[in-house]
């Protein structure tokens, strides 16, 4: 998918299993409509952006303002979704995402989308590198996050 479909928006591979099933291997109950998903972002007005966008499209929220945080909040909490900043002060979201696919976590295979309002090649290269399957440029518009939401939960 190209840029052009999704203002903002870069696909990359979508390796997600689809099977919806959680990482952990629980299903989500019925009624279960939203995703629980982890924001790891260290602008403090850009999680209350996005947790509000994603509150009112039925997700449930986990907010972590470091790299650190997020790392343990994997550690303690299935996901459905990660966000996760690329530029961070205490651990870059690319080294997050390495940990989280390369650790021996049953949520190896979270899918990923990473933040960052770099530009620059290396950012790209970065984003690439670290294992996350789609990144999504800031700033962006409530549609073009929901849109990449839904296509990497894509028949979860």
């Amino acid at each position: 998918m190209d840029g052009a479909s999704a203002p903002g928006w870069q696909g990359g591979d979508q390796s997600a299993s689809g099977t919806g099933v959680r990482p952990d291997g629980t299903a989500p109950a019925a009624a279960d409509t939203g995703f629980e998903i982890l924001v790891a972002e260290d602008t403090p007005t850009m999680r209350l952006v996005i947790r509000g966008f994603l509150s009112k499209a039925g997700h449930r929220v986990t907010l972590a303002a470091t790299g650190a945080e997020a790392c343990a909040a994997l550690g303690r909490s299935c996901f459905d979704l990660a966000i996760i900043d690329l530029l961070m002060p205490d651990m870059d979201g690319d080294e997050v995402v390495r940990r989280l696919r390369h650790g021996r976590s049953a949520q190896a295979g979270l899918p990923v989308l990473m933040l960052t309002a770099a530009i620059d090649p290396d950012s790209s290269d970065r984003v690439e590198a670290c294992g996350a399957d789609m990144r999504l440029h800031k700033p962006f518009r409530r549609d073009d996050l929901l849109g990449a939401i839904g296509r990497l939960t894509a028949g979860r």
